[in-house]
């Protein structure tokens, strides 16, 4: 079962949030953007069929770090999801489709 992990990440510290298949939040957390903290949430929390995203600010470390332990990493821009979002697409999946970068 693929799960949608979405992370926002502070300066200090993680916050998640895990989705099920039909958008059903089945976990929250909040752990320190540490590497202890990354490791610990990527061998205990995360699954291979997971899916995270997460935005393109200063990411590329947790980036790097999670990317092994799960099925796809999404990385957002907020600019073009800016400029996506005031050139009103026609649905939410063009907008959403116009701001993400798997990498």
């Amino acid at each position: 079962m693929t799960r949608n992990v979405g992370l926002d990440v502070h300066k200090r510290v993680v916050e998640s949030c895990i989705l099920d298949d039909a958008g059903k939040r089945i976990r929250r957390d909040r752990f320190a953007l540490t590497r202890e903290g990354l490791d610990h949430f990527a061998t205990k929390i995360l699954s291979r069929e997971d899916r995270v995203v997460l935005e393109a600010t200063n990411t590329w470390t947790v980036v790097r770090l999670l990317k092994p332990h799960v099925a796809e990493v999404i990385v957002s821009n907020p600019l073009i999801d800016l400029c996506t979002v005031r050139s009103a697409p026609t649905s939410r999946r063009t907008a959403v489709r116009g701001c993400i970068t798997s990498v």
